[in-house]
């Protein structure tokens, strides 16, 4: 797994650029906070994946979920830009991108959206992640809106053309 970017800072509001990203690719990402102490009650760290106007991924980082790890691919060849907008938190980030082979079998995101579905091939195991959605809410979060958030939903679409039906199974864990 070659890595695209590797780097630790102080935490803040900056933009990273992540160059020459490639559509017959896939990509993980992780960004975290390194001192679990830093991000008090009321720290916020909104991140961003964007490739021009198209969003990839977002979270809001908080005391009780202070990191974010996915897997995305690009549209077209290109870069892309990596926001962070901090407010309230303190110690230090670490950020890694690593290039992978595409694979149908790895959720990628963006994935949330009917149009963004995930082609997965019929028989095989497709392994997926949760990361991108809230583990333990934002404080104040109506439990409505934990339930109808998008970032909880995600979309896959197979192909099926045998004559007789068959029997699907899905198992989410």
């Amino acid at each position: 797994m070659p890595v695209v970017l590797s780097r630790t800072g102080p935490v803040r509001s900056e933009t990273i650029a992540l160059k020459g990203l490639d559509p017959a690719q896939q990509y993980s990402l992780l960004y975290s906070i390194r001192e679990l102490h830093a991000v008090g009650p009321d720290s916020r760290i909104v991140i961003e994946l964007r490739q021009g106007p198209a969003l990839l991924s977002s979270k809001t980082l908080h005391a009780g979920d202070p990191d974010y790890y996915f897997q995305f691919r690009v549209a077209h060849a290109g870069d892309a830009v990596f926001d962070v907008h901090a407010s309230g938190a303190r110690g230090t980030y670490q950020l890694q991108v690593n290039r992978w082979p595409l694979s149908p079998l790895v959720k990628s995101s963006p994935s949330h959206r009917w149009q963004d579905a995930i082609q997965i091939p019929l028989g095989q195991t497709i392994f997926a992640a949760g990361d991108d959605a809230e583990y333990i809410p934002l404080p104040g979060t109506p439990r409505g809106a934990v339930v109808n958030d998008p970032a909880g939903v995600d979309w896959y679409k197979f192909e099926f053309s045998a004559p007789a039906p068959k029997l699907v199974f899905f198992q989410l864990d």
